[in-house]
């Protein structure tokens, strides 16, 4: 049995890319043998988009109480 791993989890809040970043949710998930894909979903001037997007490039968002 294989098991994966990542940092994230579904409904984290993420950031893409450090400048005028864009925050999302986390919707899913894809492993690949050289690393993993998140699915990302956010708002865009009334659309929501969802898009794959390479881990590398997301930043967990800290959660304020």
């Amino acid at each position: 049995m294989t098991t994966f791993e990542t940092e994230f989890k579904f409904g984290d809040t993420v950031t893409i890319d450090g400048t005028a970043p864009i925050v999302g949710h986390v919707v899913g998930f894809c492993f690949y043998p050289h690393g993993y894909q998140v699915q990302v979903s956010w708002w865009n001037s009334g659309a929501l988009v969802e898009q794959w997007i390479g881990s590398f490039r997301l930043k967990l968002v800290e959660e304020r109480r």
